[in-house]
């Protein structure tokens, strides 16, 4: 248990207060995209071949892609994410 209190607390120093905040947000910013240019969504999700071939942003990139495109079920689904992103990082800490 001691080793994982001491990772725990290392850890804590690099992270991130309100990720799920920042997360929902880019989110909705790659929706707006989306919607906007329709073969956007295609340059955000992960191919490995293409990630390979030096296309690397789509290594991180497909983690902002918002799970539904229609406006309703992706705002519930924002919010249901926002909602308890924020509730595990008040029960948990910044840190977990």
């Amino acid at each position: 248990m001691r080793w994982r209190t001491r990772f725990m607390q290392a850890f804590d120093k690099v992270a991130i207060p309100n990720v799920t905040s920042y997360w929902v947000a880019l989110q909705v910013l790659c929706l707006f995209l989306i919607w906007g240019k329709t073969d956007f969504a295609n340059q955000l999700q992960f191919d490995a071949a293409k990630a390979l071939s030096g296309e690397w942003w789509r290594a991180i990139t497909f983690l902002f892609m918002p799970g539904d495109l229609d406006p309703i079920w992706a705002a519930f689904a924002l919010y249901f994410f926002w909602m308890m992103g924020t509730a595990l990082e008040a029960n948990w800490g910044t840190g977990r």
